[in-house]
Order: structure tokens, then C-alpha cells, then sequence
């Protein structure tokens, strides 16, 4: 007899918003943005080798650098992750007792 699997997948987007206020004359966060994405592995910290010791008046410099940082190190996290119910996604398959896709 010839078992099969049922499965299903129920998928979403979720979003979850970080954000940092700055200014481009404090030389204080922009050193401490420097040490935190310093701290990132491989291709990052060599990026962050090329911004400027000194606090950039561009935002976009500062923006490049925030861009490089973990979520989890931005000082502000607002509210709860959100999934919209309309972009709930269902898919099923199933599959023979050896693991081979049948539909």
C-alpha cells in the first residue's frame, strides 16, 4: 500500500519598524554607529572601514552606515510585527512515501 503526504504552507509578509533620529553635527552617535557596525561579520566591516572618522554633514553618509546596522541595534523598535490577513498565502502539495512531488 502506498502512503502519501499532504502538506500545506501558510505564508505572510510581516513588518516590523526601527528607526534612529540623528543629527550630523554629533560626533558622539556617529562614533558609536561606527563601533556598532564595526562589530558586523565578513564584507560589512570592511564597508565600514571606508566611512569618514569624523561625523559627515551628508545624511546620506550617515544613512549608508545605518543601512549596514542589525535592527536589533537601531534605538527604537515601534509597535508589534504586522501581517496584512489579505497577503495570506496557502500552498499545498503532496508528496509519495519516497518524498517524489505528485501535485
Amino acid at each position: 500500500m502506498v502512503s502519501y503526504k499532504f502538506t500545506r504552507t501558510r505564508s505572510w509578509t510581516t513588518s516590523q519598524d526601527y528607526w534612529e533620529e540623528f543629527n550630523t553635527e554629533d560626533q558622539e552617535k556617529w562614533d558609536t554607529l561606527l563601533d556598532l557596525t564595526s562589530n558586523n561579520f565578513g564584507k560589512v566591516q570592511e564597508e565600514v572601514k571606508a566611512f569618514p572618522k569624523k561625523a559627515p554633514k551628508e545624511p546620506e553618509i550617515w544613512f549608508n552606515l545605518y543601512s549596514l546596522l542589525h535592527d536589533i541595534d537601531l534605538e527604537n523598535e515601534g509597535g508589534e510585527y504586522v501581517a496584512d490577513p489579505d497577503q495570506i498565502v496557502h500552498e499545498c502539495a503532496l508528496y509519495d512515501e519516497n518524498g517524489k512531488y505528485v501535485c
